[in-house]
């Protein structure tokens, strides 16, 4: 996964009701909360700039979920309608480029459209839909290939800034 840089980001699940949850980040930073009378659990928890990979451990008195594999830096939210549906493998150049995608720092996340009436606190996890992948030759043929090509783009550019001798 990949949380924003500086900033407080939220976690939130469920667990038994009026119990201790902490979240641990291997950057320095914790935070606690006690789950509300039906088990709903919220904290914000600070991030440090750009890095990772980090894991995260989310802690409660009878176990500990351990997250790998998180980067901290920019997160692009890349939305539209079909357009944006428009995978990579089907791009005119995929060829070239599924092959040259190797850009362990790029991860990416798809989620299945779905029109429902009211908020949701998750989406579904089926198909390869809605779980974090790294960008490789492997994973990023089923990536929007508009969300590819601008983290693609970003990516170079922010390694050129950064590379810059001052």
């Amino acid at each position: 996964m990949v949380l924003q840089q500086k900033e407080n980001v939220a976690f939130w699940g469920k667990y038994v009701p009026n119990s201790s949850v902490t979240v641990k980040g291997t950057w320095g930073e914790a935070s606690s909360c006690t789950s509300d009378n039906d088990g709903n659990w919220k904290l914000l928890i600070p991030t440090t700039e750009a890095g990772g990979p980090f894991e995260i451990d989310i802690i409660t008195k009878d176990t500990t979920l351990t997250l790998k594999d998180v980067m901290i830096g920019e997160v692009w939210v890349c939305s539209g309608q079909s357009n944006m549906e428009w995978r990579l493998r089907s791009s005119r150049d995929a060829d070239i480029e599924i092959p040259s995608a190797r850009y362990p720092a790029i991860r990416f996340i798809r989620i299945e459209p779905e029109g429902l009436p009211e908020p949701q606190d998750d989406f579904p996890s089926e198909n390869g839909a809605g779980i974090w992948s790294q960008c490789s030759p492997e994973t990023i043929g089923d990536c929007s290939g508009v969300a590819y090509f601008f983290g693609q783009r970003l990516h170079r550019r922010r390694r050129r800034e950064l590379c810059r001798v001052p």
